[in-house]
């Protein structure tokens, strides 16, 4: 039986499109303050923009440095998918679907090895790499 001990919700940042990274100037950075979590480089995470009178924008972006010193997260954000929400619960849902189909992928995988022996003979399925 496959059980699922937990599933990382992505770490949540604010993005100023106005603040370039001094590392890379085609990232955004961000104070860690700002970030719901400390990210790890490499993690996909979630990019906002909020906004008082209007719909958030939201996003993905990939961390491409964490400086602890200074306290600043370099990221790189899919800027062409970064699109403002209709609603606030919208953003909420979005990353529920995400989460659910992950959980769904990973619980859909094989449930048998990928070889086994019956009665001595070695079997393995077809397009398998051994």
């Amino acid at each position: 039986m496959f059980t699922l001990d937990f599933v990382k919700v992505p770490a949540k940042v604010v993005v100023d499109p106005n603040s370039v990274s001094f590392m890379n100037p085609d990232w955004s950075v961000a104070l860690l303050e700002e970030a719901s979590q400390v990210p790890v480089v490499g993690e996909r995470i979630v990019a906002y923009q909020p906004e008082v009178d209007a719909p958030d924008w939201l996003g993905y972006a990939r961390v491409e440095a964490v400086d602890q010193v200074h306290g600043l997260v370099h990221f790189n954000v899919d800027w062409d998918n970064f699109a403002e929400e209709s609603t606030p619960v919208s953003a909420a849902a979005r990353l529920v679907n995400a989460s659910t189909a992950l959980v769904s992928e990973l619980l859909s995988g094989p449930r048998f090895p990928e070889s086994f022996a019956v009665s001595g003979r070695r079997f393995v399925p077809s397009g398998a790499v051994v």
